[in-house]
């Protein structure tokens, strides 16, 4: 049910977004399966995997909006358990996203992280779902 609702079509956050943050998450967590499988939706959803070969540089690279790199920064600071989330990131999450967006992407990352953890203790490999074709 919990993903059902992160998943929705009327989501808060858009569903690129959310793609992105779960390819993110996937990278930090070592884990190939949800790498392969957030890829291949944010594929679906952008037609694109630009950001996804420039997601390791998100900080310093142009393909990401302000808005993204904000997220993408929560993204971290939320998964790496030595580091609680600071007042300044806190403030610019609220200048740019609604409370409402705020606690999705939050549920978001939490579920995504699990997701990673369990899947990469277990060893799931990629399943090749997000390979393109080469000419």
């Amino acid at each position: 049910m919990l993903w059902g609702h992160l998943d929705r079509k009327k989501s808060n956050l858009g569903p690129a977004l959310r793609e992105l943050v779960q390819v993110r998450i996937a990278q930090l967590n070592w884990c190939e399966f949800c790498i392969d499988y957030n890829a291949l939706n944010l594929l679906k959803r952008t037609s694109s995997l630009n950001k996804v070969d420039e997601l390791k540089e998100w900080e310093t690279s142009s393909v990401f909006t302000q808005q993204e790199k904000l997220a993408l920064h929560y993204v971290e600071q939320i998964s790496n358990i030595e580091i609680s989330i600071s007042d300044d990131l806190k403030k610019a999450l609220k200048s740019s996203f609604t409370d409402d967006q705020i606690v999705e992407l939050a549920a978001l990352i939490s579920f995504q992280n699990m997701s990673a953890k369990f899947n990469s203790a277990l060893s799931i490999p990629s399943q090749g779902l997000c390979q393109i074709p080469k000419p």
